[in-house]
């Protein structure tokens, strides 16, 4: 049986550069440059709702910060680590943040609870950012322009 994941490319306007939010494990350096991610749980209303959970649970960012821009696809991985396949549906949102880089403790009730995560940005250009996992998988589906002219929170 599949289990469904979320994951979230979130972006912001830095001057004329274009910006990615990741994160790496304080606690596990190994684990590699991720982007918020997560699984969707029986008590999530919908996709979108699993998305806003887990970036706050693992960013801090609210949903009042965030802008969904548009869902780029979803695509079918296998962990091998959990040894299951995980059906993983990717949204690119925008946020109002302008922290250059923060570490948040997560909370939630699954097994990442109290780890701690070092968030920072890294230029979204023609340079392929290396995420673990095949997070990185639907980067190049993001094409400019990346934002309308009248996002609003």
């Amino acid at each position: 049986m599949k289990k469904i994941k979320v994951v979230g490319y979130i972006i912001r306007k830095k001057q004329e550069a274009t910006e990615l939010l990741v994160f790496e494990h304080l606690d596990h350096p190994s684990a590699g440059i991720q982007v918020p991610a997560g699984t969707v749980e029986r008590w999530d209303t919908n996709l979108e709702s699993a998305l806003f959970r887990e970036i706050y649970e693992e960013s801090g960012i609210s949903k009042d910060h965030l802008k969904i821009i548009q869902k780029l696809g979803s695509y079918d991985y296998f962990s091998p680590l959990k040894i299951e396949v995980h059906e993983r549906h990717t949204y690119l949102l925008h946020t109002s943040i302008t922290t250059n880089t923060w570490i948040h403790q997560v909370v939630s009730n699954g097994l990442d609870n109290h780890l701690r995560f070092k968030y920072y940005w890294l230029p979204l250009n023609k340079n392929r950012i290396e995420l673990a996992g095949e997070l990185g998988k639907m980067l190049d589906d993001i094409t400019p322009p990346f934002l309308p002219t009248d996002v609003a929170y």
